[in-house]
């Protein structure tokens, strides 16, 4: 039985804590929080045994094998350097800091550390997500050309709350683009080029963005993130055999669809019938040519899961601490640190 620490207890960790019952190999050992009224209260809803009063208390607990960091995003990396420095292999929330610099630096401590490390970006590892990696790797596709994807919903306005506040690295891109850009990533690896708008509130925060990236083989990514609306939540993957599209919620899929394409052929070839030959007619099949030679075939697939979806994360948590693993295939530190250099420079776009 690999044994989990939780730092952190919000709102995030009751959905993660919820989904443990689904994994046999893992349990929850121990907790901490800023609150140890919180930690308590933790603990009793989820069977915890032990409460601890402080950071320190939970990384010097030697029946701890794993920390599961779920602190708000501008503690990211100074809890998963102390959890690496105490000899912890760890598990944090996406996003995985706030830019790449801390990330490479908490990268850097696993490595010489030589602990398991990995982003908890909890789309990657649903069996949607990883048929769809299969299918487009396999070519399914054809060479992939355009992806478009955006995560939004109204959020309430309280400057206070770690959506609107600065000091908590609050904004739209790095509570809910990073599902887009990690998804792009993912599938088309990283950008060459990046252009991008933001909207800033009162706050200062970016409460809502759009990005187009250009990558190496000339396939573009039209993404977007809002706290001000709720947007379709879907993803259009195309390439030149058909397109894929993740059905709502992207983020945390059940289902997808695709449809198979061929390119039109020329409208009026060849001869035909007096009334075939009609200009209206010949117009009409101009016209309707591009549809009529599209969506020849589809296929839907349909992968559901009970719980909240964060089980397989924590399986393959657990998969990679009992194989010997420091990185997670399906997560690698490469893809985190890429995806927060995007981060980057997409700030540094709105900077001027």
């Amino acid at each position: 039985m690999i044994r989990w620490g939780f730092l952190g207890c919000g709102l995030v960790a009751h959905d993660v804590a919820e989904d443990f019952a689904l994994v046999g190999e893992a349990t929850i050992h121990a907790v901490a929080a800023r609150r140890i009224e919180s930690a308590r209260a933790f603990s009793q809803r989820f069977g915890v045994p032990v409460v601890h009063d402080s950071l320190d208390a939970l990384l010097a607990d030697p029946d701890i094998d794993i920390v599961y960091i779920a602190t708000p995003h501008h503690l990211h990396r100074d809890h998963c350097l102390a959890a690496l420095r105490a000899g912890k292999p760890t598990l944090c929330e996406k996003p995985f800091t706030t830019d790449a610099a801390s990330a490479a630096e908490v990268i850097d401590a696993a490595r010489e550390q030589g602990l398991f490390c990995m982003e908890a970006m909890w789309t990657r590892f649903f069996p949607a997500i990883r048929r769809i990696k299969a299918l487009t790797d396999a070519g399914e596709l054809g060479e992939l050309q355009w992806l478009s994807a955006d995560f939004g919903y109204p959020t309430w306005r309280d400057p206070a709350s770690r959506f609107f506040d600065p000091s908590q690295a609050g904004g739209a891109l790095l509570d809910r683009g990073v599902y887009a850009l990690s998804l792009a990533q993912h599938l088309l690896g990283e950008p060459e080029a990046i252009a991008t708008l933001a909207t800033h509130g009162e706050t200062g925060v970016d409460e809502q963005s759009a990005c187009l990236l250009r990558f190496p083989n000339g396939a573009l990514a039209q993404l977007g993130a809002t706290l001000n609306g709720l947007t379709g939540n879907t993803a259009i993957l195309t390439g030149t055999k058909g397109r894929l599209q993740i059905l709502e919620p992207f983020y945390r899929p059940e289902r997808f669809a695709i449809e198979y394409a061929s390119a039109a052929e020329p409208a009026g070839r060849g001869g035909g019938s007096r009334l075939a030959r009609h200009p209206a007619l010949k117009k009409l099949r101009r016209r309707l040519a591009p549809v009529l030679k599209a969506r020849l075939r589809g296929q839907r697939y349909t992968h559901r899961w009970p719980g909240n979806g964060y089980q397989f994360e924590i399986a393959e948590a657990c998969r990679c601490l009992r194989e010997g693993l420091t990185e997670s295939p399906v997560m690698p530190l490469a893809d985190t640190l890429a995806v927060m250099r995007m981060i980057d420079t997409i700030r540094s776009h709105w900077e001027h």
